[in-house]
């Protein structure tokens, strides 16, 4: 049975290179108490040190917290992670990645968080081809972010005839989950929680290795009081229980409407018309109805809310890697989250449905694309976001939008009367002969024969046989000024270039009829 115990005794259990399974979601369950007193147990103590950290999505989203807290050089050997923190506060661990000072991976979320399970499930380990000739392919990087990471994590394997990625088992020696509540028998409970972040996968992995389970929850219940079904760790696998002591509800707070039957009435928000605005309506236009639709991270985001202000919304289903289907993703401000929910599954799950070909198209952000079509979203210049669920989320989607401007870095510009003007250039190029990385093989797409659009601002491209093809330019845009001589390789001009539709450009709305 579980044992009560407080923050700073669950800091104590960890020892000396141990390998650390966090679970998370930016403020997402959150074990707030016991990230902290691990913390404040290395500043005073010097333990523990040289940990493997595990953590399959980026936790943190207040400054110095998270993630952060194991930011402190000798604390950390080895990290391997999901996502890590692109923007934000949560940067400092990140520092230490690009200052050597950790090995440090990025993993498809999807495999991650399989896995874990396969872990905790006694397997050797995982195959997929998710990810094959991408970053976390060893032959094009094994996730490796710095030059201090030497080691491949990933291998390569023939089975039947096909390549296969394989990912051998992960040793967890301890395991950190949050719920909502905890019993007297140490049953975990996510009453109050809108994912659940494959809270049951990272326990069981921690287990199978002969570890231990800590769990944090906000309050403790007795037995019997919370519906069966809400249950998400058995108490049998739990061997402490801490009660939160830093008054969780500032770290994660999220509204009924996010997890329970209670639904919140939608009132259109007009979103001001700027270049991100012009690159949501070109992807909006790409739509039909019922439509099944996943969306990542940045511009993309933002779709539901202009799906509202068109009066379209009703006619789509959104869904996001960390488990809602239909409802509103991002409503309430947080990406990981959706606003009256249809379902919510785990992320052990959600993958699931993604790479059996379910979605009908993806709606994602573009850090930076080479002329061949391949996308970089997971490092670059002094960003690192890790692959998240991008592998897993084009692996089989028949039709895929990136979103992204053109350049990036202080770009201004003037949208109005159905034209855009360039006021300001960004810094950087995000159209280049050569990328850091790929996150996204054009290559394997073309031999899916997957349709790959790049929507920008001031033009649109799609994949050919040969790389990207120029098909759509804006109103008040120069081809030369404005495209071409901002590009360091020759692109393709379809024969039929055409102007992007003057709708998007305009103040009213665009009057949107899905197919």
């Amino acid at each position: 049975m579980a044992v009560f115990i407080k923050g700073k005794e669950a800091a104590e259990k960890i020892k000396n290179g141990d390998s650390v399974c966090v679970i998370g979601n930016i403020s997402m369950l959150e074990p707030e108490t016991i990230l902290y007193e691990i913390e404040q147990q290395f500043l005073e103590k010097g333990t523990p040190r040289d940990l493997t950290l595990l953590f399959p999505v980026f936790i943190g989203s207040m400054e110095n917290r998270g993630i952060d807290y194991f930011a402190h050089e000798g604390m950390v050997k080895r990290a391997i992670g999901g996502s890590y923190a692109s923007m934000g506060p949560n940067r400092r661990f990140n520092d230490l990645i690009f200052e050597n000072k950790v090995e440090a991976y990025h993993l498809p979320m999807g495999p991650f968080y399989k896995l874990l399970q396969n872990t905790g499930a006694g397997q050797p380990g995982l195959f997929t081809e998710v990810g094959l000739h991408t970053s976390a392919d060893p032959r094009m990087g094994g996730g490796r972010l710095n030059e201090a990471t030497k080691e491949n994590i990933v291998q390569v394997k023939d089975l039947d005839g096909r390549e296969w990625l394989y990912y051998p088992r992960l040793p967890v020696d301890v395991s950190i989950i949050r719920g909502t509540s905890a019993d007297e028998k140490g049953n975990i409970y996510l009453e109050n929680e809108p994912t659940s972040q494959g809270i049951l996968a990272i326990a069981l992995a921690a287990k199978n290795n002969g570890g231990i389970v800590i769990a944090q929850v906000r309050r403790k219940v007795r037995s019997g009081t919370i519906h069966p079904k809400l249950g998400a760790v058995p108490g049998k696998l739990v061997d402490f229980v801490v009660l939160d002591e830093r008054d969780e509800a500032q770290v994660s707070h999220h509204e009924a409407t996010t997890y329970t039957e209670q639904k919140e009435q939608i009132e259109k928000r007009e979103m001001p018309l700027t270049h991100r605005k012009v690159i949501l309506r070109r992807m909006l236009l790409e739509l039909w109805e019922n439509a099944f639709v996943n969306l990542g991270f940045g511009i993309p985001a933002q779709l539901p809310a202009l799906a509202v202000e068109e009066g379209v919304a009703e006619n789509l289903e959104f869904t996001i890697e960390h488990g809602p289907i239909g409802g509103l993703p991002g409503w309430d401000g947080t990406f990981a989250v959706s606003v009256n929910p249809e379902m919510i599954l785990d992320s052990t799950d959600i993958f699931d449905v993604y790479t059996c070909g379910m979605l009908d198209i993806s709606c994602l952000g573009m850090g930076e694309a080479d002329r061949f079509g391949n996308v970089n979203n997971h490092k670059f210049k002094n960003m690192i976001a890790g692959a998240g669920g991008f592998n897993d989320i084009t692996y089989k989607t028949p039709k895929i939008l990136f979103g992204g401007t053109f350049t990036a870095g202080g770009l201004k510009t003037e949208v109005s009367g159905g034209t855009i003007k360039i006021l300001q250039e960004g810094r950087n190029r995000k159209l280049a002969s050569g990328i850091e990385g790929i996150t996204f093989n054009a290559q394997d797409a073309r031999k899916r024969g997957q349709t790959v659009k790049y929507i920008t601002e001031r033009a649109v491209f799609e994949l050919g046989d040969r790389g990207l093809v120029l098909k759509e330019i804006a109103p008040g845009i120069d081809l030369k000024r404005d495209i071409l001589d901002l590009l360091d390789f020759e692109v393709e001009i379809a024969e039929d270039l055409v102007r992007m539709d003057e709708r998007i450009f305009k103040e009213e709305v665009m009057g949107i009829r899905l197919a």
